[in-house]
């Protein structure tokens, strides 16, 4: 019997998806901010849900060699999933900075 197909890894999806809604997320905050909606309690309410949303990120990329033994081919794979992983998470965070910089020069307290 032929072995099935190798699909795309569950993994890279769900972190694709989650990026996605980091990113929508972070792009509403900006928004607020910009028009001054957004309100202390809600930069961090907000900052909270993304912190959250990282964090499963990070649970679902798993870096290769940390759970278990692979083959090397799939830990190729895998190293080139978590680099993506992690220059979204940069840039995710760099945003999220600029975000706190100009709410901290806005009030004044930065």
């Amino acid at each position: 019997m032929a072995a099935p197909k190798p699909r795309k890894p569950a993994t890279k999806i769900i972190a694709q998806r989650l990026c996605k809604v980091i990113n929508r997320k972070l792009d509403q905050m900006e928004k607020d901010m910009a028009s001054g909606a957004l309100s202390s309690a809600d930069l961090e309410r907000d900052a909270k849900t993304v912190a959250s949303m990282i964090g499963g990120m990070q649970k679902v990329v798993q870096v290769p060699g940390e759970d278990k033994v692979m083959k090397p081919d799939d830990a190729n794979a895998g190293a080139g999933n978590a680099h993506e992983v992690e220059r979204l998470q940069r840039e995710i965070i760099e945003r999220f900075e600029q975000i706190e910089r100009r709410r901290a020069s806005e009030t004044g307290s930065g």
